[in-house]
């Protein structure tokens, strides 16, 4: 949800006990195969990989990309509504075969608004229409007789 967070999951598992990482790399389709996360290590264990998100994606500090997990996972928070897409995560071995994983993203935006009335806790009337857009919710309560014992209490 818009403003929540969003866990990409990553396939980094070894293809032979003897093969090792070397790069991994994070695509969006919106940035014309450019990375927009790399975890790089080409020169040292994966442990001790530099990650580099694209800070024109994502800001400052909103991605990071969790290895003590597996799958691993790319973490966004808090999840933009422009965050929606499909996404792939490329692992590149030392031996073994580059493979890929393929995600797609979908992102909703704020929930449509909705009105209830309540009497004494009790739901009296749920019936309501949407404006225009969406943005706006219209319901219309009449309360034949009003008393001085109905105040607080819808």
């Amino acid at each position: 949800m818009s403003g929540g967070r969003a866990e990409l999951a990553c396939n980094v598992s070894l293809q032979s006990a003897d093969d090792a990482i070397t790069l991994i790399l994070w695509y969006r389709a919106d940035t014309s195969g450019v990375p927009i996360y790399t975890v790089d290590a080409r020169h040292g264990p994966l442990e001790q990989a530099v990650h580099t998100p694209m800070s024109s994606v994502f800001g400052a500090g909103r991605a990071l990309f969790d290895l003590s997990v597996r799958p691993a996972i790319l973490r966004l928070e808090p999840v933009l509504d422009d965050d929606g897409m499909e996404y792939r995560c490329r692992v590149d071995y030392r031996w073994g075969r580059t493979m890929s994983t393929f995600i797609t993203l979908i992102v909703i935006g704020k929930p449509a608004p909705y009105v209830h009335w309540y009497r004494d806790n009790e739901l009296i009337d749920d019936t309501y229409t949407y404006g225009t857009g969406n943005n706006t919710a219209h319901n219309e309560l009449y309360i034949n007789k009003l008393t001085r014992t109905g105040h607080h209490r819808y």
